[in-house]
């Protein structure tokens, strides 16, 4: 057994040094740890596995045996889920074998499925560690990684520990195995979804740039229209190509702590999750702790007009600069990086760095929100290209590239508008928003996108989560007041069974009854039945003069199910 110090006192055993880190190895134990793990590389293809390992002391490095020496089978479970799924793609592309289960399975399951994946659909069960496939049909995953929506008794992760295998978070598969890639990490209470996906559609679209994205939405323009970026799908299946990884970095359960990015994006920081984070100081603290994790010399973009960012950018300076790090902010009013709206131009507008004219932009996403999401991935994707000399690609190629994205799905998405007797138009819009800032911001845009007198705007609100409507329930009522009329459908309880949706819920709907809003209680059938009844008998104020309905969808749960039953009941209207 070979052992040696470093200065990295606890890195496990059985872990080499990546092809992508080649480049920064220094020191000799690094060296020598890369030439051991690298002759055992070659013994894989036997099932005996020599034991010899290289005894590194303990580290802040927590990579597992797993990282990189034996990439053998990994079981998800939740695989389904929009967090998960990516991770299980990246994990299949880098050469494990993967296995998952998922209680309700849906498009994820069978994406991941369409590329070789094997999912397991239904109530979770011990026989799903098994491979079935396999000829040795006692043979158990090498690893299991769980969705934080997993409670710790669920059967198989129980049967897993019992059989000694290693059972490990979202965060810690991070931590394990993006530890060395060049990381772009966007982060932030609001739009990081969609400013991920467009950095990395951008870059995927460069020539020399080899792109694996992991986002928390469906983006139609990827190859599988998944959450994930692969490079093989994408064509780019190439070491000569330079390699970024694009993650959106969630702070639910502080996941994004198994990140070590090289660029963090940071769009807003307001109070969320509050069934992790009571209060703001601790969802700052935790912002202030994943921006420590940038590396030397990386650079942090933090959006100049939300002052949560802000806030959090000042807490963090002092650290930022001890690492050398490139402190950049970005901004309508102000910033290095600021974008002036060209009133000449549908959604565009001109993009200065410190007051240089740099280049002209145009969006397909509407509203004032995703101007700054553009900013920040132009800023982002300008600055990777940067980081490279000479320069990944000029960058007055980026607009074009960037003009063509078209979004990411239930992110304001136009699901379908239909035409009902006395030429009134009902167009339904699926959007995400399940923040009070978020449902702000949707109305706003609605309200520009439908900006003719003869529009009203309907909002039809699911609430997600008991403790994120009883914390939030006067911003909620204050938000939900923007709209013409808005219907509340039942709590989507999601993670939160265990609370039920008693008093802690009871000053919402006090408040909610008192503003005008309507209850539609039941399933989502009865719902769509009730709204489409609504369009049809729609009267006083502003909508005696409005010919058309503008019905925005709000929520993160099933709601999005809505939309078609909204659609097919104008249909049958039609044909009455």
């Amino acid at each position: 057994m070979i052992k040696f110090r470093t200065r990295f006192p606890n890195l496990i055993r059985k872990t080499i040094v990546p092809p992508c880190f080649r480049q920064e190895v220094s020191t000799n134990w690094q060296l020598l740890a890369f030439k051991v793990a690298e002759r055992k590389l070659r013994c894989l293809s036997s099932k005996s596995v020599s034991t010899n390992s290289v005894n590194l002391p303990d580290s802040e490095l927590k990579l597992s045996q797993s990282t990189v020496l034996e990439r053998r089978w990994v079981h998800v479970v939740g695989i389904g889920g929009a967090g998960m799924a990516p991770l299980a793609a990246v994990a299949w592309a880098t050469g494990w074998e993967v296995s998952g289960s998922d209680l309700n399975g849906g498009r994820n399951c069978e994406i991941l499925t369409s590329i070789g994946i094997r999912v397991s659909v239904g109530p979770h069960n011990k026989r799903n560690l098994r491979l079935q496939a396999s000829l040795d049909h006692a043979r158990l995953p090498d690893l299991v990684v769980i969705s934080s929506a997993v409670p710790t008794d669920n059967e198989e992760v129980a049967a897993a520990r019992l059989n000694g295998i290693e059972v490990i978070t979202r965060k810690e598969w991070f931590e394990r195995e993006l530890y060395f890639r060049r990381i772009i990490a966007v982060s932030g209470t609001h739009g990081k979804t969609t400013t991920a996906s467009f950095v990395a559609y951008t870059l995927s679209k460069l020539h020399k740039a080899r792109v694996t994205a992991i986002v928390g939405g469906e983006v139609p323009q990827f190859p599988l229209g998944a959450g994930f970026l692969l490079p093989a799908l994408n064509g780019k299946d190439d070491s000569q190509h330079q390699e970024w990884y694009v993650v959106e970095a969630d702070e639910y359960k502080e996941a994004f702590k198994g990140l070590r990015p090289e660029i963090i994006v940071l769009t807003s920081v307001d109070l969320e999750h509050v069934d992790c984070f009571p209060d703001i100081r601790s969802l700052k603290k935790s912002f202030f702790g994943f921006i420590q994790q940038l590396k030397r010399r990386g650079v942090i973009l933090v959006c100049s007009d939300h002052p949560g960012a802000l806030s959090v950018l000042e807490l963090s300076r002092p650290y930022l600069e001890e690492k050398e790090a490139e402190i950049l902010t970005y901004g309508l009013n102000s910033g290095e990086w600021r974008a002036v709206p060209n009133e000449k131009m549908v959604n565009g507008f001109k993009v200065y760095f410190r007051s240089s004219y740099v280049a002209e932009l145009r969006s397909k996403l509407p509203g004032q929100h995703n101007m700054l999401n553009t900013l920040a991935a132009f800023a982002a994707t300008a600055t990777a290209c940067q980081r490279r000399k000479p320069p990944l690609v000029d960058l007055q190629v980026i607009p074009d590239i960037m003009s063509s994205f078209r979004g990411v799905k239930r992110r304001f998405e136009i699901v379908g508008t239909k035409e009902v007797f006395r030429e009134q138009k009902v167009c339904v819009i699926d959007d995400y928003a399940h923040h009070p800032a978020e449902i702000r911001v949707a109305v706003d845009t609605a309200r520009e996108v439908f900006s003719s007198e003869q529009w009203v705007i309907w909002a039809v609100f699911q609430p997600h989560t008991v403790s994120r409507l009883s914390a939030l329930s006067n911003d909620f009522v204050e938000s939900l007041s923007l709209p013409d009329k808005v219907f509340v459908l039942d709590i989507y309880i999601a993670r939160e069974e265990h609370l039920g949706t008693g008093p802690e819920t009871e000053a919402f709907w006090r408040r909610a009854h008192a503003a005008g809003f309507e209850r539609a209680q039941g399933d989502l059938t009865e719902a769509a039945e009730r709204i489409a009844n609504a369009l049809l008998l729609r009267n006083g104020g502003a909508e005696e003069r409005a010919k058309h309905t503008a019905v925005i969808l709000l929520g993160a749960g099933d709601v999005t199910r809505l939309g078609p039953m909204l659609l097919s009941r104008m249909d049958r209207i039609n044909k009455a």
